[in-house]
């Protein structure tokens, strides 16, 4: 990769005027702005992005309630070779769990079959449907404009905040994102990317097989959150009679025959799952606010537009440059301008806002809610980079500002690293990787700091991943040790191991957190569970005589029953004690 000025893709470009008249897009953002060595060298960022983020997969531990109820679930299916209804785990034992399809806990089910009860294991679904999200957005980007902008939009796709802190995670949210995107880029290549009819039918099929295993992970939002963003570019566009080209009857009895099996199967084996998941679930738990009938977790009540503020939160840093570029100046009418007059635009454009137009009226919202439409937005702002990095060659200026950005963002990555060995009282290959990973964006912005922009922009992103691994890291002990039992777990088995006794049972004071069910067969499998949410007198009924508890629960013992009772460890919210 050469630092030295050059005109903007004069190594090599494949666009011809009669190219940008038809697509309506500037030059700057349908030509090839890389040469052929830089995108090598930004295809390696890309994948030094997603393999840092594959190895700090088991940081921090699987937060309670929300992953580790579906780590739990997906264990519990093998345990009891019950494929049919999903369980969760309560004070009162193994109950159905009616709140969501099963499709994502399968797929946990067969990365424990393949990798054991990890951490790892539990958010590899979540990894491999941001793996898959990266290459779809890269491919609309080369048939948007160029090789040079399908590479930039994966990076961009990467660098959001959202993507590379939460969609990794063991939640249906990453998995449903990937089948509704996959919805929206099988429709976009049946539409804009192939031109033969056989073609265009089986990128419709696929659509049709997203929708259905989005039906299968989540429910009908899968086929409103698409059909909203189809909707609107077919309204705004006008172009209804594209419907006719959809294979309708196979595409439909595919989609169909993907989720139906299931649903029955479930209703057969638990009578009333149906009107549940429809009525409760999927009806009245987006329109109130009133946790009546709600049987799983609780409600996430907020003001009523606050999905565009998470929305705002998720691509982050990339929708406050987006807002702040284009309410400056002329920009926001070139803008709408090339909306209207390249569909292919358009038809992101209402991908990008159609979750958070359809939750806008909801007040039961999430953050994750808004990864379906991050493909989307990562694509566009790819291009108004695009455009930037146009302008800046044009006037063959520099880009100092952000080689330092990005050397700030490397440190503080650095940092992070070192924290989380430092916290972790141990060496991690995840905290490893990610000092290394910051010292080595420290370098690469220092080394090519006076280089076009084309080539210090890339490494600007990397260097934002960094400063986000450097925070997964960093806040490894802190989350470890108060939204997961992981630690104290491994505090009752050192004591277990170094003071005898394992033959004495566990039990857990006043809650029922699902980490314990997840790491314990793992970290003290010999140390049974006897007692979960109940109190102290109940334990010892249950034959317990070690017990833990949340920080926050202590003050439901009595001084007599703290005179029972020694403390032996002290970690984060948890507190370990023995029978006297």
């Amino acid at each position: 990769m050469s630092s030295a000025p050059q005109s903007a893709g004069s190594a090599e470009t494949n666009s011809t005027p009669a190219d940008e008249l038809r697509c309506g897009l500037p030059s700057s953002i349908s030509r090839e702005f890389l040469s052929l060595r830089e995108r090598w060298w930004v295809a390696g960022l890309i994948l030094v992005a997603l393999a840092v983020r594959l190895v700090t997969l088991g940081q921090p531990a699987l937060v309670d309630p929300s992953e580790t109820r579906f780590a739990t679930s997906a264990q519990q299916m093998i345990e009891s070779n019950n494929y049919i209804t999903p369980k969760i785990h309560t004070s009162q034992g193994w109950e159905n769990y009616w709140a969501k399809p099963p499709l994502h806990i399968w797929l946990t089910a067969a990365s424990f079959r393949l990798f054991g009860y990890t951490t790892e294991a539990a958010r590899l679904p979540g990894f491999v449907s941001v793996a898959l999200s990266v290459t779809m957005v890269s491919a609309i980007g080369v048939i948007v404009g160029s090789w040079s902008l399908g590479l930039l939009a994966a990076l961009v796709y990467m660098s959001c905040g959202g993507v590379f802190l939460f969609s990794a995670v063991s939640l249906t949210d990453p998995t449903l994102a990937l089948w509704v995107s996959g919805a929206f880029f099988s429709t976009f290549m049946a539409l804009f990317g192939v031109t033969d009819p056989k073609k265009r039918d089986w990128w419709f099929r696929a659509a049709f097989v997203a929708l259905g295993l989005g039906f299968l992970t989540k429910g009908p939002v899968a086929v409103v959150l698409f059909g909203v963003g189809a909707a609107l570019w077919l309204g705004i566009s006008g172009r209804w009679s594209r419907l006719r080209e959809v294979p309708w009857r196979s595409g439909l009895g595919i989609f169909l025959a993907i989720w139906i099996p299931w649903y029955i199967a479930a209703e057969i084996a638990t009578p009333g799952f149906i009107r549940y998941f429809f009525v409760q679930e999927n009806f009245l738990r987006f329109v109130s606010s009133d946790e009546s009938g709600v049987r799983y977790g609780t409600l996430h009540t907020q003001p009523r537009g606050m999905i565009w503020i998470m929305f705002i939160g998720v691509a982050f840093p990339w929708s406050l440059i987006g807002i702040g570029r284009l309410v400056t100046g002329s920009r926001w009418r070139k803008a709408f301008a090339i909306v209207r007059q390249n569909e292919r635009v358009l038809f992101l454009g209402c991908w990008a806002v159609a979750s958070p137009f359809f939750f806008t009226a909801a007040r039961q919202v999430l953050p994750t809610y808004i990864f379906s439409a991050l493909p989307a937005v990562a694509v566009l702002t790819a291009m108004g980079i695009a455009s930037f990095i146009g302008v800046r060659e044009e006037r063959r200026a520099r880009s100092p500002g952000i080689a330092r950005v990005a050397m700030l963002f490397g440190t503080f990555g650095f940092i992070g690293g070192l924290y989380g060995l430092y916290s972790g009282g141990f060496y991690t290959s995840g905290s490893l990787t990610v000092i290394a990973i910051g010292l080595f964006m420290v370098l690469a912005a220092n080394r090519f700091r006076q280089s076009r922009a084309a080539v210090i922009v890339p490494i600007g992103m990397v260097g934002l991943i960094a400063f986000y691994s450097g925070i997964v890291t960093g806040g490894d002990n802190y989350w470890s040790t108060r939204r997961s039992a992981k630690s104290i777990l491994e505090a009752v088995h050192k004591d277990v191991s170094s003071n005898g006794e394992p033959s004495a049972a566990l039990a857990v004071l006043y809650g029922s957190p699902h980490s314990v069910i997840f790491y314990r067969p793992t970290i003290i499998p010999e140390l049974p569970v006897v007692s979960m949410g109940g109190d102290l007198a109940q334990a010892r009924a249950a034959g317990a005589n070690r017990f833990i508890l949340k920080e926050g629960d202590m003050a439901r013992l009595t001084p007599e029953e703290l005179g029972q009772l020694e403390l032996r460890s002290s970690i984060g919210k948890w507190r370990y004690y023995r029978g006297k």
